[in-house]
């Protein structure tokens, strides 16, 4: 905001009428008089001892008036003046110039009513402008500095410290649509440590830099689904979440971590309402790259993620102490892993979609094994089965039993060879030589 001019330098009114350069002889007395000046300016009222005193008006060919109150030569105490581009004083005058108490007028709308000082607004004083703007409060040179309020009428109010015309320090500002806005300012913005609220109870507490949040500071809003978090407290950069801190979502879900342009980024941990927690890597707010997740059963996921689901490499461990260590694909075992069981069950071979499928080898507790083809979590296929017994089946399977061509050894040496339906030999093979 800058000067309120006045629009004339009555330093120099008062010099000319003070010169005493009049075409007609001064009275030493006190007297009425009309004076008429070489530059064609004209004085009318009181004089004493040759010079302008008591109530008098004086005019120039510019346009410019000052009526009021003369002493010794010199325009001092109440009066008005008139300026040429239309501009109006009206208030107390010393050496020529405003001083002490008035109002001035400007044509095309600005007006000051307050205090002057040698011709400069200084002091206190009510400034208005064009569109309905106005201030109120401490001024220097013309220019609010100090304590002052401006407003406007579309609701932007602003009260508080103010430097050089520039507003600067602490203030309180009210804005169009209702935010409240208390703390530091610079150049008319936030700076520094502030709080604001909006009109749907939305705050923010901390530091802000050219007018954003910038630093540490505490958001707090409203649950809304798509907003975001309803609770922030962390890092900062240009009105971004961008930083370490941790965030309450409407959900209940509590992150505490990395975040970049206001979602989990970097390294986080995250605890959901269904009890599961993770922590571990982040990538614009999803669970993407390596971490551990632990769910409300004592499960618990150390390994790879893709958006949020278990993928590439990783190692889980059920409560009852069951142990797959191996590849996942969508969530599901897939791939090459080893699961072993809390009965001392181990297989070792391929997976998907959570189910053996694939060349595979399991051992049993009691020192069974069978290695071949799976299909779908069962043994199906061709494979090798060796028993407790030390009997031995070699050949096709169907649901975990033996089904098609294949030949049993016994561990007494018997062998039986043949089709086999439903684990039992129906077609037996014809015997050897």
């Amino acid at each position: 905001m800058g000067r309120i001019v006045t629009g004339l330098s009555f330093w120099a009114v008062a010099a000319v009428a003070a010169q005493g350069q009049a075409q007609d002889s001064p009275s030493p007395e006190a007297t009425s008089e009309v004076r008429h000046y070489a530059d064609g300016s004209r004085y009318e009222g009181g004089a004493a001892n040759g010079l302008p005193d008591g109530r008098g008006t004086f005019t120039m060919p510019d346009g410019y008036t000052y009526s009021g109150q003369w002493s010794g030569g010199e325009i001092r105490g109440a009066g008005r003046a008139d300026y040429p581009g239309g501009a109006v004083y009206e208030g107390t005058f010393a050496a020529g110039a405003p001083d002490g108490t008035g109002r001035i007028d400007h044509p095309d709308g600005p007006t000051y009513s307050g205090d002057w000082s040698g011709g400069r607004i200084e002091g206190t004083g009510v400034a208005t402008y064009p569109d309905d703007l106005r201030y109120s409060g401490s001024l220097q040179d013309g220019r609010p500095h100090g304590t002052g309020r401006f407003e406007g009428p579309s609701g932007y109010a602003y009260h508080g410290e103010w430097v050089e015309g520039r507003r600067q320090g602490t203030a309180r500002i009210t804005y169009p649509g209702g935010a409240a806005y208390a703390g530091a300012v610079a150049d008319g913005v936030p700076d520094g440590a502030g709080t604001v609220t909006w009109p749907d109870d939305t705050t923010y507490a901390g530091t802000w830099s050219g007018g954003r949040p910038d630093g540490a500071g505490v958001l707090t809003r409203p649950d809304d689904p798509d907003a975001g978090p309803v609770r922030y407290a962390g890092e900062w950069s240009e009105g971004r979440m961008e930083g370490t801190g941790e965030a309450t979502y409407p959900d209940g879900t509590v992150y505490r971590g990395g975040l970049s342009d206001g979602v989990p980024d970097g390294r986080g941990r995250a605890e959901f309402p269904d009890g599961i927690s993770y922590a571990g890597d982040w990538e614009q707010g999803r669970i993407d790259g390596a971490g551990a997740a632990t769910y409300p059963d004592g499960a618990v996921y150390e390994g790879d993620f893709v958006a949020g689901l278990r993928q590439g490499s990783g190692v889980l461990t059920l409560p009852d102490g069951t142990r797959y260590a191996g590849a996942w694909e969508d969530g599901l075992r897939s791939g090459l892993g080893t699961e072993r069981y809390a009965d001392g069950t181990v297989y070792t071979g391929r997976f998907a979609e959570g189910l053996r499928d694939g060349p595979g080898r399991v051992t049993l507790p009691d020192g069974a094994t069978y290695e071949g083809d799976w299909t779908a979590g069962r043994i199906e296929g061709t494979g090798r089965a060796a028993y407790a017994t030390g009997d031995i089946y070699e050949g096709g399977f169907e649901g975990g039993v033996r089904e098609g061509s294949g030949t049993l050894r016994y561990a007494d040496g018997t062998v039986l060879r043949g089709v086999w339906s439903d684990g039992t030999l129906v077609e037996p093979a014809a015997p050897d030589g």
